[in-house]
């Protein structure tokens, strides 16, 4: 729950955090979903000066990491490109 989260890490101030969950699936390909909460929780992060460090994903036996296959940096980046469009789209508004 991304809101729970968020408030843990306002109230804890970690150095960085690993995200993990599971697929009931047997696939552990990252689904539209997880990136997009992949990327509200690294702009949560990095607003809180916490690194995210990885997003793991198991099924069974097998596990996907998002760090390991080299897309979290670019998910983060999307992210950024996304929060700064917004708030620049919401100063336009005002």
């Amino acid at each position: 729950d991304v809101p729970e989260l968020a408030d843990a890490i306002q109230l804890h101030k970690p150095a960085g955090i690993i995200l993990a969950h599971n697929h009931l699936s047997s696939s552990v390909e990252p689904s539209e979903e997880d990136i997009f909460t992949t990327q509200k929780i690294g702009i949560i992060c990095e607003v809180n000066s916490v690194k995210l460090i990885d997003h793991v994903i198991v099924s069974g036996s097998n596990a996907y990491s998002l760090e390991r296959e080299g897309l979290l940096e670019d998910i983060l980046k999307i992210a950024r490109l996304n929060n700064l469009f917004n708030t620049i789209k919401k100063l336009k508004e005002n």
